[in-house]
């Protein structure tokens, strides 16, 4: 009896398991087990330190997942979560292991990349001028004056690199055909030394008052330019020639400018030179000049080669000019001998007879007094010595 009890149990569980394997098989055959791959799965930032930022965040990932054919139809990127752990991370670039949390039911088969790379850098703050940008044209009648700005400075804070990168933060007012001042409140940009925008910053406040003002031109008047050079050409070369074009400016100046009666150009530099040199200048602007027009100048210094030339030019009188009135001056030696240096054409062309030695009577009163004659020479002439090199100088009222 006892053993066919044991029997029936015996056979009643190999039922059973028979059952459950066959349950198993057939709901393995209608929800079969399978792969896919979730791409653009973002990453995230986990476990950053307080006093770092991100400088470049690392890109999404693919994860190859298992699962069934039920579960992973139902599967989402959202669903997964993939995170890399920054915690005790330095500045720098430096590669990190992306941990993946599938849900429940899915197991993760691999991520591509298994690394990412991510660059973090230090924290930190600075204050940085303002500077305000006018943008646009007034009328002909109209100019803009130096741009007000409140506050001066803002407060910006990023990465580390960035900040010590700026130069300034920037707001454009566009302040095209305006007749009078202009002012809006404007956003503002940092950009670095080259005016390169700097993003990733954050810039308090945000936004800043400007103010352009804005003034009526007087009537225009018309000059003539002065070219300025400096330097000398190479020995042995000379400046023959000047042109400038335009020969005239149209000047527009407040009236502590109103005598203006040439206006000169930026120095053209002509050192060393062997050629003609030609450039395209602005003008040095007087205080009160407000507009030129046109702007700029087009300059050529025509430059000769031609030998140098000594001279010695005897019996040279000598004058005393701009004496007090009511004074007479007696000059010993009447005549002095000058020796003079420079291009040729020209030193040949001095004549003793033709020219004065001078003596500055400004300053002297009644009395005797000993002093160095000086000569009015031309362009490229030069005086070398005077013998004598002083004279006496008598005067009497």
């Amino acid at each position: 009896m006892d053993k066919l009890l044991e029997k029936d149990i015996a056979l009643k569980l190999t039922a059973v398991v028979l059952a459950v394997i066959l349950w198993f098989q057939v709901a393995a055959e209608q929800n079969p087990v399978d792969q896919r791959t979730m791409r653009d799965v973002r990453v995230e930032l986990r476990n950053l330190p307080a006093s770092m930022v991100i400088l470049q965040a690392p890109p999404a990932v693919g994860v190859r997942v298992q699962g069934t054919v039920r579960e992973l139809q139902r599967l989402s990127p959202r669903d997964i979560t993939a995170y890399v752990d920054l915690q005790g991370a330095q500045p720098g670039s430096f590669p990190y292991s992306v941990t993946v949390n599938p849900p429940a039911g899915i197991e993760v088969a691999a991520v591509t990349p298994a690394q990412v790379t991510v660059v973090v850098d230090t924290l930190e703050s600075r204050q940085v001028p303002v500077e305000v940008v006018a943008q646009g044209s007034l009328g002909d009648d109209y100019a803009a004056r130096m741009p007000l700005v409140e506050p001066t400075q803002v407060r910006i804070q990023g990465p580390s690199s960035r900040v010590r990168a700026a130069a300034r933060a920037v707001a454009t007012l566009d302040i095209g055909g305006r007749t009078q001042d202009v002012t809006e409140v404007l956003p503002v940009h940092v950009v670095d030394v080259d005016g390169r925008e700097l993003a990733g910053l954050q810039v308090t406040p945000a936004t800043v008052r400007a103010t352009v003002p804005v003034v009526q031109l007087p009537p225009p008047v018309t000059v003539p330019v002065e070219v300025v050079t400096s330097g000398r050409p190479a020995p042995r070369y000379w400046v023959d020639q000047i042109s400038v074009v335009p020969a005239e400016v149209e000047v527009r100046a407040h009236a502590e400018a109103a005598s203006l009666e040439v206006l000169r150009t930026q120095a053209v530099d002509i050192a060393g030179a062997t050629g003609d040199v030609v450039r395209t200048v602005g003008f040095q602007l007087p205080p009160g000049v407000e507009r030129v027009r046109p702007a700029l100048a087009e300059v050529r210094v025509a430059i000769v080669f031609e030998p140098e030339a000594e001279a010695v030019l005897e019996a040279v009188p000598v004058v005393v000019e701009n004496l007090q009135p009511g004074l007479q001056a007696q000059v010993r030696p009447a005549a002095v001998t000058m020796v003079v240096q420079g291009r040729k054409s020209l030193v040949d062309g001095l004549q003793a007879g033709e020219l004065r030695a001078v003596v500055d009577g400004t300053s002297l009163g009644p009395g005797e007094h000993r002093q160095p004659p000086t000569l009015a020479l031309p362009r490229d002439v030069r005086l070398v010595r005077v013998e004598p090199e002083e004279v006496v100088v008598l005067i009497r009222r």
